[in-house]
């Protein structure tokens, strides 16, 4: 008997905490729609009445909801889920998208074909978004960057040489990503890099080819087809805090910027800095070089800044990106020169025909490859045009 009595008001009080804790969630709940005025006749009535409410003339019957009808609601319902979060519902253009969905240039990296962006609500305080091939493989994305790295290298660690381990494995620590805009990027002019802005000005003449006058756009506006063949299109490949990034973002030159790295605490640092000079964050994408996540022919430029001594597989990297670039494409890169004085058992380095050779070899029509200082090698490629 006294064990009962002391559990009822336990039971009470867990019913009356539940009740309350609903109470608090429903003040941040959807506002449901008005009822008819009807409704609220039929609810607030005191009378009695035995007689059934006659039903509407079959004239003036609902008409049976069709499929389109529902798939639109759902859409509506969603949009405005979105905008109770102070958020912008999900646009298939928002982001390259074609009416469809599928996106025009980010892709599966093992099929290559396009992908779409989903985002399904997850309660009314989150939402989950993922890319999804044509395939049905999913790729996961959260609030800084989607990861389009295979499943099978996503959170592994690359085991075919120790040096890919280190290389790889030390630009994802968040102390590199945290120190890399605090001194040691600025190192790199001892080896005779320009420095950002210089090298930023110089990636600006090299890829002016690519972009159209206003006066050329002006005059393409009334044909929207053309409009969108002619958009541009560059990624900024191993991005780093995003250095390149925020100057091409700034200078409002390119229709689409996407910055790409294997490393999450680079991707987090790049946004970080981002909004922290109030500029519009760009597509963040967490991307294997060696198999990038962008389909076919579907760029325009590409800017690998102080990248290629670090990337495991150089000779496959080198044929991604001409695979990704349009006919006519630009790659701007950036490396060491090996020599007496600079040489390292971590990074490769490299020379500079050797350098040449790399890149002719991947299939690029033109290459330029000059050394800056005593050792920094520029490298300015073009992919051919295929004469019809």
């Amino acid at each position: 008997m006294s064990s009962s009595y002391h559990r009822r008001p336990r039971l009470g009080l867990v019913i009356a905490t539940v009740a309350a804790a609903v109470g608090v969630s429903s003040t941040h709940a959807f506002v449901l729609p008005t009822l008819p005025s009807t409704s609220f006749t039929r609810l607030a009535s005191t009378t009695t009445t035995t007689a059934p409410p006659t039903p509407p003339p079959p004239s003036e019957s609902l008409a049976p909801t069709t499929f389109a009808d529902t798939t639109q609601q759902r859409k509506e319902l969603k949009a405005a889920l979105f905008r109770s979060l102070g958020q912008q519902p999900p646009s298939s253009s928002s982001h390259g998208g074609d009416d469809d969905g599928l996106d025009r240039v980010l892709a599966c990296p093992l099929t290559l074909k396009p992908v779409r962006r989903v985002v399904r609500l997850a309660g009314p305080f989150g939402q989950i978004a993922n890319m999804i091939s044509s395939s049905g493989s999913k790729y996961p994305a959260n609030e800084v960057y989607m990861d389009l790295v295979p499943q099978d290298a996503r959170n592994q660690i690359p085991f075919f040489s120790p040096t890919t381990i280190i290389t790889q494995e030390l630009f994802r620590s968040p102390l590199t990503s945290f120190l890399y805009e605090r001194g040691w990027r600025d190192k790199f002019k001892t080896a005779g890099f320009p420095g950002i802005d210089t090298e930023f000005l110089d990636l600006e003449i090299f890829m002016s080819p690519l972009l159209l006058p206003a006066a050329t756009v002006e005059a393409l506006l009334q044909d929207q087809q053309k409009v969108r063949m002619t958009s541009t299109t560059i990624v900024d490949l191993s991005c780093g805090s995003g250095l390149m990034a925020r100057r091409l973002v700034r200078s409002k030159k390119w229709d689409r910027v996407i910055a790409a790295d294997f490393s999450e605490s680079m991707l987090r640092e790049t946004r970080r800095r981002f909004v922290e000079e109030k500029l519009p964050v760009p597509e963040l994408v967490r991307a294997d070089a060696s198999r990038l996540p962008f389909q076919t022919d579907s760029v325009d430029g590409i800017h690998a800044g102080a990248a290629l001594h670090c990337w495991p597989r150089l000779e496959e990297s080198l044929r991604e990106c001409l695979r990704v670039l349009k006919p006519g494409g630009r790659m701007y890169a950036s490396t060491f020169e090996v020599s007496k004085r600079l040489q390292s058992n971590t990074f490769r380095f490299f020379k500079l025909e050797e350098l040449t050779r790399l890149f002719v070899a991947s299939g690029f029509g033109e290459v330029e490859v000059r050394r800056e200082g005593v050792a920094c090698l520029i490298v300015k490629a073009v992919k051919k045009v295929e004469e019809a």
